[in-house]
């Protein structure tokens, strides 16, 4: 009978033993699941070597910008027609003064349009994008620009608004040749420079006047406007010729919208559906 209350005994104080060793394993000190040591984890020692991290970051630079002008037009009846789906403008460092792949010629006629006009390109085209080079310098520009309605609605009554939408950076990552989608500059320095200047009828807007500059079509149906970045003077005031207008509309309509538009951009694509923004490569 003693015997078998020691054998008991033993086997008891064994299975405890047992049984704590295990708790140890299962709940090791702190909360690593796998060991006390964090290197026992495969990967712990070099971040890099799970497949799931995030790559390092890219290294980027800006290589521009752009600002995208919008038009309103507004009729007695209420009716309201708006474009900003070109109108775009501003500095690239692959882009110059004259045309360049990043200019995209103008097509076919809408209710309200905005199109470029370059006399460094040349006098008898209209763009619906004009980029003059980048080096990171502040310099003046000027760029002339031409609010149309040519389509369907009788817009000569119309109440206008000019405005530009936010600027946007443009980056290109180190060593590769594409930009990359652009970001919103967080000073939005060009645009609060910019001055517009209303050539028709000899009157100029700093940015915060552009709200409540009470323009109209003036009974016409192109109006001749200049966003102007640095100090205007007479030059900036000058109108284009009746010539000149009426020579880019007529070379505009002889060109057949079936054909490519631009060397480097088709409309469809993804250069086409960013709204003429970030220029094609």
């Amino acid at each position: 009978m003693k015997i078998n209350l020691l054998v008991f005994v033993l086997i008891a104080l064994l299975a405890t033993g047992c049984n704590t060793e295990n708790k140890v394993v299962e709940n090791p000190v702190g909360d690593n699941p796998v060991g006390e040591n964090p290197g026992d984890n495969p990967g712990d020692e070099n971040p890099g070597d799970n497949p799931g991290d995030t790559p390092p970051p890219v290294a980027v630079q800006k290589k521009g910008w752009y600002l995208r002008t919008v038009a309103t037009a507004k009729l007695p009846d209420g009716r309201t027609f708006k474009h900003n789906s070109a109108g775009v403008f501003g500095e690239l460092d692959e882009s110059e003064a004259g045309k360049d792949r990043h200019d995209i010629s103008s097509y076919g006629k809408a209710i309200l349009q905005v199109r470029f006009v370059n006399k460094k390109i040349d006098n008898d085209s209209e763009y619906f994008s004009d980029y003059r080079h980048y080096d990171g310098q502040n310099k003046k520009e000027v760029w002339t620009f031409l609010v149309k309605n040519e389509y369907s609605v009788d817009l000569s009554n119309a109440a206008l608004k000019i405005d530009v939408e936010k600027m946007r950076d443009v980056f290109k990552k180190v060593g590769e040749s594409p930009y990359i989608e652009e970001i919103a500059d967080k000073n939005d320095d060009k645009r609060q420079q910019l001055v517009l200047v209303d050539v028709d009828n000899q009157q100029t807007y700093s940015y915060d006047e552009l709200e409540t500059a009470n323009l109209t079509m003036d009974g016409k149906h192109t109006r001749t406007f200049r966003w102007v970045l640095g100090s205007v003077d007479s030059s900036d005031m000058q109108p284009l010729s009746s010539t000149e207008i009426a020579s880019a509309s007529e070379k505009r309509s002889a060109r057949s919208l079936s054909r490519k538009i631009h060397s480097d951009f088709t409309p469809g694509t993804a250069a086409g559906t960013s709204k003429f923004g970030t220029p094609p490569e």
